[in-house]
């Protein structure tokens, strides 16, 4: 049990509870105790007196004492008589050099008992320990713990950037003990030692502690709000382009802003289409760690034509007679899997003996393609 009270305390007196008839006494000595509080040896007696028990509630009139911040005392009581029950003794005036009528209560019932003073504005601390004893000498052990504060300033510190250095925490205790440090979300920030890690972005509290030791008691925990930005990242999409009826080349960005060690998962994607044209190439499943702000510049994929070149071949015929249909081949370049030719070539005009070219006509594989010819001759002879 912790309980607050002003420092520099002395025991003014011990005051008795019950009913039954018979002396009892009251004692304030030195600890010497166990774990659970109770005497092993007889300690040093600061405070003694003696009431009779059929006026319960009367003071025992002590020499004051002035308590030692870091040692152990309790209360021991004693009774002389028969009959009636009895209790253990319930009240405990301390008093502060500094400031008077500081009354604390022990409530020895069921093992629980505290302690409350009166416009107590800068507390020590009182540990209570209800020893586990039922003979007729019970005590009730306590130490007295002064109190201490943690000083912790706020800094530049408590807003930085995913990616920043680590960085040292300074604070400092009242008492002069070292301070400890905890990070209330350390999947924004882990602390080692007094050094914190940034991990990633958002909030998380810097807590520090003092547990106590010595004649201190834990002090009061102080917490700071750390807040991590996430870091700026730029992404652009490489613009790319492909020849129509060959599959997309790997779409690559380039990256500004990522830590070692980072990545990114997925990949960009591309407007679907397969026609000539310009398809735009977007985000797709690509995603940055945690802890980064994107900004995302997309690219352009071009679908250029496919190239072909058609040779045709050389014909003739008589005058009078009708053109035969010109044959070609492709001599250079090939069709994309699925496509084919249309139309026809065609020839200058005339009908009089001589010698036409053979030009492209119609002949054509669509939009997706650009055609060239290699001419042939066509004959008219008479």
């Amino acid at each position: 049990y912790a309980f607050q009270v002003r420092e520099e305390l002395v025991v003014t007196g011990l005051i008795g509870g019950g009913t039954s008839a018979g002396q009892f006494m009251g004692a304030l000595l030195s600890a010497n105790l166990d774990h659970v509080g109770n005497p092993v040896s007889p300690g040093s007696v600061l405070a003694s007196g003696s009431f009779p028990h059929d006026t319960a509630g009367q003071e025992i009139s002590v020499v004051p004492v002035l308590l030692i911040p870091g040692s152990w005392y309790y209360l021991a009581q004693g009774r002389v008589g028969t009959g009636g029950s009895h209790h253990l003794l319930n009240r405990l005036n301390l008093q502060s050099l500094r400031e008077n009528s500081q009354v604390g209560v022990l409530h020895p019932d069921s093992g629980q008992h505290a302690f409350s003073f009166a416009g107590a504005t800068e507390p020590d601390t009182l540990i209570g320990i209800r020893p586990n004893n039922t003979s007729d000498k019970p005590a009730i052990g306590f130490r007295y713990e002064r109190r201490q504060e943690i000083h912790f300033s706020q800094w530049e510190w408590q807003l930085c950037t995913y990616g920043d250095e680590d960085f040292v925490l300074e604070a400092t205790s009242s008492s002069g003990l070292p301070v400890s440090f905890l990070s209330s979300n350390e999947s924004v920030a882990i602390i080692k030692g007094n050094v914190v890690e940034i991990r990633g972005a958002g909030d998380t509290q810097i807590i520090a502690t003092q547990n106590g030791g010595g004649a201190y008691s834990q002090a009061p925990s102080v917490s700071r709000t750390l807040r991590v930005l996430p870091r700026p990242l730029s992404l652009v999409a490489r613009s790319m382009d492909k020849t129509y009826g060959e599959p997309d080349p790997e779409l690559l960005y380039d990256l500004i802003g990522l830590l070692p060690g980072d990545a990114l998962t997925g990949r960009l994607e591309r407007e679907t289409g397969e026609n000539v044209g310009s398809y735009v190439i977007g985000m797709g499943s690509l995603e940055p760690p945690p802890g980064y702000d994107l900004r995302f510049e997309p690219g352009l994929l071009a679908i250029e034509p496919r190239s072909i070149i058609v040779a045709a071949k050389p014909a003739q015929k008589y005058v009078g007679q009708g053109d035969p249909l010109f044959d070609w081949e492709i001599c250079e370049g090939t069709l994309a899997t699925g496509d084919i030719m249309m139309g026809n070539l065609a020839r200058s005009p005339g009908e009089t003996r001589g010698v036409y070219e053979i030009g492209l006509g119609t002949l054509s594989a669509g939009t997706n393609y650009t055609i060239s010819l290699r001419p042939a001759e066509f004959t008219i002879r008479a």
